[in-house]
């Protein structure tokens, strides 16, 4: 996504509520925060996620995530073509990995970090979680999506976890 510094006001208004020690739930620069008591909770802002064709076999997809596409083949460039996209997996998503059974890996998620994680769609159709290793059962076998969170302007220089449980990081 695009870089949008918050404006001092808005921020001033945030380290308020902070300071507060109250529940509270508020967008900033294109994050959803929320505080909760001791916690303090940062989401990406689900309404602006993007949505991009899968015409490259390596992309960043939202400023955030690197998903490469590989195949024993070599990449399918017809991936585009054949309306392949990414976005984020949103509550449609959500609901369909619930009803594949598919679900258990983001379930101990925050409901606005499972809504905004990336996930290939064809037309209408969920594809693949990436983050979750779940493909539909007729995704071709050879064909891998990796994902790797690796944003444009990181916090940091070196790498750090954002949310982890046994198997996977997002």
């Amino acid at each position: 996504g695009a870089v949008y510094p918050p404006r001092g006001r808005a921020l001033e208004g945030l380290l308020s509520e902070i300071a507060a020690g109250k529940s509270f739930r508020r967008t900033l620069g294109g994050c959803l925060i929320e505080g909760r008591l001791d916690d303090l909770l940062i989401f990406r802002e689900l309404a602006l996620t993007t949505t991009q064709p899968m015409v490259e076999a390596r992309f960043l997809w939202d400023g955030r995530f690197l998903l490469s596409v590989s195949a024993e083949a070599g990449y399918d460039e017809r991936l585009g073509a054949r309306g392949f996209r990414a976005a984020a997996l949103g509550n449609k998503g959500w609901k369909g990995l619930c009803d594949a059974n598919a679900e258990s890996n983001l379930r101990a998620k925050p409901h606005p970090a499972r809504l905004a994680i990336p996930a290939i769609w064809q037309g209408d159709k969920l594809v693949a979680v990436p983050l979750t290793g779940w493909y539909c059962p007729d995704w071709p076998k050879d064909l891998a999506v990796k994902c790797r969170f690796r944003p444009i302007f990181p916090l940091s220089a070196g790498g750090f976890t954002v949310v982890q449980n046994e198997r996977h990081i997002i």
